[in-house]
């Protein structure tokens, strides 16, 4: 302050005030799947949404995405994008994909999608576990009612297909006959309980199978079980003679 008038005491005049400036806020998280359940084989995808909700920008955002390690043998990792974040990287470091998203002005709603191929041998019935997480410069803490975590179950499914041959074509009486059965497996699961049922046709005697896991009883062979991995086949023959 300052006057045209003497002032005394000159040393009061001046006085000044010190504010620190902090930044932080929060984060929230939403964690979803885009196929639950998922099957053996196929394709299993991941969205993490992010929402700045203020007050601060955040900066250096760093996204995590872990996968349990029980899980982890049973998937391969893909690919990782994200949405809404231009110039951003992800990176896999064994079962942790790590996306540098930088900064986050308040609002910002980037999303990462990521996908995993689970093995065709993954057990029906089994939970993959998937979390995700964040860590910023600027001290943002997770938003209260973020969902973090989401599982997804597998189930099995594959496309069976059959053929069958007979030789020699045709048939004599008194000879034998070869059916040769073949037994496929278009995917996406592996399966290990599969089973083909044969009913005969009159006029013939059966005389035996080259799979050990066939049986005969009143004209009708049946093979069970199976084990025939995606994209695999099993052939095996039936052999009667004709009456």
């Amino acid at each position: 302050v300052g006057s045209a008038a003497y002032d005394p005491v000159a040393a009061n005049n001046f006085d000044n005030a010190t504010t620190s400036v902090t930044t932080g806020g929060f984060i929230s998280i939403l964690k979803t799947d885009s196929t639950d359940p998922v099957a053996a084989g196929g394709i299993a995808e991941y969205r993490i949404r992010l929402s700045n909700g203020g007050p601060s920008v955040a900066r250096s955002v760093r996204v995590y995405d872990d996968i349990s390690l029980a899980d982890w043998p049973y998937l391969t990792f893909l690919s990782a994008q994200v949405i809404g974040a231009p110039g951003t990287s992800c990176t896999m470091f064994g079962a942790q994909l790590r996306c540098d998203l930088g900064d986050l002005p308040v609002g910002t709603l980037p999303e990462v999608i990521v996908r995993f191929r689970v093995a065709p041998n993954a057990p029906a019935g089994m939970v993959l576990d998937d979390t995700a997480s964040f860590m910023a410069a600027s001290g943002h803490t997770l938003a209260p009612g973020s969902d973090t975590t989401e599982s997804t179950t597998v189930t099995a499914s594959a496309d069976l297909a059959v053929t069958k041959t007979a030789s020699p074509v045709p048939a004599v009486p008194g000879q034998e006959l070869t059916y040769t059965i073949t037994a496929t497996n278009n995917g996406p699961s592996d399966v290990t309980d599969g089973s083909v049922v044969d009913t005969l046709p009159s006029g013939v005697t059966f005389q035996y199978a080259t799979n050990p896991a066939c049986a005969h009883a009143a004209g009708v062979v049946t093979c069970q079980p199976l084990a025939i991995p995606a994209g695999g086949s099993l052939s095996f023959d039936i052999v009667v003679t004709v009456n």
